[in-house]
């Protein structure tokens, strides 16, 4: 869902439309392509977003980044 809220949200104006079409065009995409996508999202289901997850993220090489203050 947050991913097709983006898609949306990226062409909520003249400049994201322009910015998108300019883009997909450079990428040699149809410019339909976030319609496309949308349709795929869709597809997925929760199973095969966690087989995703378990084949390509590896938490154990994850780091985290503090900007801040020193903790006290």
């Amino acid at each position: 869902t947050l991913m097709i809220h983006n898609i949306l949200l990226s062409e909520a104006s003249i400049y994201g439309i322009g910015n998108r079409l300019l883009e997909l065009s450079t990428e040699d995409l149809p410019l339909d392509e976030p319609i496309r996508a949308a349709r795929r999202y869709k597809k997925i289901t929760a199973k095969e977003i966690k087989a995703a997850f378990a084949k390509w993220i590896r938490p154990e090489d994850l780091a985290q980044v503090t900007r801040g203050p020193e903790p006290h």
